[in-house]
């Protein structure tokens, strides 16, 4: 941070090569001035200045530093293309209604905006070839079957005294290399499935637990992506959906308490839910986004009773 620029994750000591602030201050409040320009402006004229303050939190300062930078990458590589990102997933409506002693949660209405979700991403390319170059060789053989591209220039029949008997002698041209010179094609971001999660507050504070998934049966089942894992301070490779090629429902009967051991739902107690969608990407960094959580409340004192969140 500050004026020195190398990563104290790799700090062992003095002479280490790993210029940081210890190397040159003892610990210390620090404080600094950013400026930027100097910009000409003529009477009239308006200048647009674009900042951003990045905040990461890790297990430790070492990999709070270790995420910051990770953050500090994504929000340049925005600014970059001009924050061209993909759009996330619509967030599903949701009614909620009763049956018996069970909650129903059921989002019906309004999937055709919702399952029709195709976002561009501008930023991770499908490779395309678009031009070759073949780089030939020449060179003698007795058999050239396994090559590709192969010419015969020259063949020379000879005898061979120890097996006593003729064989011939190719001298071909043959395809050594060829050089693919590629262009990048924008990809998209689909839709794939459903999440349904209990949450263990209305504000999404505490626990939460995916409850279930429905997904498109197409073969794409569980995603794996690397993730930053902040106990870690490294990225890891995990899972991130869940799918199953369950197909797609749009409702789910609740009688047990997710959050606490499948007990069943007591009267007199709210209970928070949320529905989102998700696409996925194959090409994408990340490879699956997911809409926004909009968190949904019932009290089971309101038994047979329904409403749209």
């Amino acid at each position: 941070m500050f004026v020195h620029p190398d990563d104290p994750n790799d700090n062992t000591g003095a002479g280490d090569g790993v210029w940081v602030d210890s190397d040159d201050h003892a610990s210390g409040d620090r404080r600094f001035l950013m400026n930027v320009g100097p910009f000409t402006l003529a009477s009239g004229d308006t200048q647009e200045v674009v900042f951003g303050m990045l905040i990461a939190r890790g297990s430790d300062a070492l990999s709070s530093i270790t995420a910051l930078k990770q953050i500090d990458q994504l929000a340049q590589l925005a600014y970059d293309i001009d924050f061209a990102l993909p759009e996330s997933p619509t967030t599903p409506d949701v009614t909620i209604s009763t049956d018996a002693d069970a909650i129903i949660l059921s989002w019906d209405d309004g999937v055709n905006a919702v399952e029709s979700y195709s976002a561009v991403d501008v930023i991770d390319k499908l490779p395309v070839p678009s031009a070759y170059d073949t780089t030939y060789a020449t060179g003698w053989f007795t058999d050239h079957s396994q090559l590709d591209g192969v010419t015969v220039l020259d063949t020379v029949n000879d005898y061979d005294p120890d097996n006593q008997e003729w064989y011939s002698l190719y001298l071909v041209q043959y395809i050594d290399v060829i050089d693919t010179t590629w262009e990048g094609e924008n990809t998209s971001f689909t839709f794939q499935g459903y999440n349904v999660y209990q949450l263990e507050t209305a504000s999404g504070q505490g626990a939460k637990k995916r409850i279930a998934t429905y997904d498109l049966v197409d073969g794409i089942t569980e995603i794996f992506d690397d993730v930053f894992d902040a106990t870690l301070g490294e990225t890891i490779n995990r899972r991130v959906q869940f799918g199953s090629d369950s197909g797609i429902k749009r409702s789910l009967l609740i009688d047990a308490d997710g959050l606490n051991a499948g007990i069943p739902l007591k009267t007199n107690r709210a209970y928070y839910f949320a529905v989102t969608s998700y696409g996925y990407n194959p090409y994408g960094i990340p490879r699956t986004l997911e809409s926004p959580k909009k968190y949904i409340d019932y009290k089971t004192t309101n038994w047979n009773n329904s409403r749209r969140s």
